[in-house]
C-alpha cells in the first residue's frame, strides 16, 4: 500500500503487467482443459484422457516422455555443471571467454538447427560418418534424441551454475582443505551441497522444456514417440483434436510433479554462507587427474556444439 502511493504509475502497470500474463497463461490452459473434459454437448466426458492410460501403445509414449525428461534432465544439468566448474576453476584467460560463449551457441541457434547438423554429419549418409569414416549409423531413436536434447539444454544449466559458482565462499573450501580434506571430498562434501539449488532448478527447467520440445522429436525421435510429437500428428495426421488435447493435458503431470518434487527437495531456503568479514580466501584448484578428464568433457563437447 506503501509502495503504490509513492509511485502508483509503476504500482498501476506492474498490476497490467501481470493480469496480461495472467491472462495468456490460464486462458489457454483453461480452454484445453475444458476440451478435455468436456464433449461437444457440453458434457463431462474424460474419455481422451482415459484412453490414454487404457491402451498400451499411448501409456508407452507416457513412459517414453518420462524416461526422455529424466535422463535429458540429468544429462543436461551434470554437462552445465561441468561447463560451469572448468569455465570457473579449470581454466583462464581468453580460453574461458571461448568456452562461455561457445556453451551459449545452443541457446541461439533455431529449433531445428541442431537436430537437423545432427542427422546431416552423423546420420546414415551423414558428412561425417559415412563419407568420412565410412561408419554405417542410425542416430534415429532414443539416443540420438538425448544426445540432441542434452546439447540443446544444458547451456541453460551452465548459466545457473556459472553464477552459483562464483559467488561461493573461498573460505569453506580453504577451511576445509586446512582440516586435511581432500580436494575430491571438498567437492563432494562442500561444494555440491552448496549448490544443490542449482541442480534442483537446472534440472526441473530441463525436465519441462524437454517435455515440452516438439521439433527435436519430430525430427530425430524416429519411432521413440513423445506427447508432445503425438499431440502434434493426432491433429495433424488424425485431425482428432480431442486426442490431441487428452495428450495435451497429460503432459502436464509429470511438469508438475517434477515442480512439486522441487520444491520439496529444495524447499524455500536458499545457501547463504555468512562470515561476518569479506573473504580473503581462494577457490580451491582442481585435482590434476580431475581437472584433465573434466577438460576432455568440455573440450568434446565444445567441439560438436561447434560443428553442430
Amino acid at each position: 500500500m506503501i509502495r503504490f502511493r509513492r509511485d502508483p504509475a509503476a504500482a498501476i502497470l506492474a498490476v497490467v503487467v501481470a493480469a496480461g500474463i495472467a491472462f495468456a497463461l490460464l486462458y489457454p490452459l483453461s480452454m484445453v482443459s475444458r476440451e478435455a473434459i468436456l464433449d461437444e454437448q457440453g458434457s463431462f466426458d474424460i474419455t481422451p484422457i482415459l484412453r490414454i492410460f487404457r491402451f498400451p501403445v499411448p501409456r508407452q509414449v507416457v513412459a517414453n516422455t518420462i524416461v526422455m525428461g529424466i535422463t535429458s534432465g540429468v544429462l543436461a544439468t551434470l554437462l552445465g555443471f561441468a561447463f560451469a566448474l572448468a569455465t570457473t576453476r579449470a581454466v583462464r584467460g581468453p580460453i574461458r571467454t571461448v568456452l562461455h560463449y561457445v556453451a551459449l551457441l545452443p541457446l541461439i541457434a533455431p529449433p531445428f538447427a541442431l537436430a537437423l547438423s545432427t542427422i546431416f554429419l552423423f546420420g546414415r549418409q551423414g558428412l561425417l560418418t559415412r563419407g568420412l569414416f565410412g561408419w554405417e549409423t542410425d542416430p534415429y531413436g532414443f539416443s540420438g534424441l538425448i544426445f540432441v536434447q542434452t546439447i540443446t539444454f544444458f547451456p541453460v544449466a551452465y548459466l545457473i551454475f556459472d553464477s552459483l559458482v562464483r559467488q561461493l565462499d573461498p573460505a569453506l573450501e580453504e577451511a576445509a582443505l586446512n582440516l586435511g580434506a581432500s580436494r575430491a571430498r571438498i567437492l563432494r562434501t562442500v561444494v555440491i551441497p552448496l549448490l544443490r539449488p542449482g541442480f534442483a532448478a537446472g534440472f526441473l527447467i530441463i525436465f519441462v522444456e524437454s517435455l515440452a520440445d516438439l521439433a527435436n522429436p519430430l525430427l530425430i525421435g524416429g519411432d521413440f514417440n513423445v506427447l508432445a510429437s503425438s499431440a502434434y500428428l493426432s491433429i495433424i495426421g488424425e485431425f482428432d483434436t480431442r486426442k490431441a488435447v487428452g495428450y495435451s493435458v497429460v503432459l502436464m503431470i509429470p511438469s508438475l510433479i517434477a515442480f512439486f518434487a522441487q520444491r520439496l527437495w529444495v524447499g524455500e531456503s536458499s545457501v547463504v554462507t555468512v562470515t561476518g568479514k569479506p573473504s580473503t580466501g581462494r577457490a580451491q584448484a582442481l585435482g590434476t587427474v580431475f581437472r584433465a578428464g573434466l577438460l576432455a568433457v568440455i573440450g568434446v563437447t565444445a567441439s560438436l556444439v561447434v560443428l553442430l
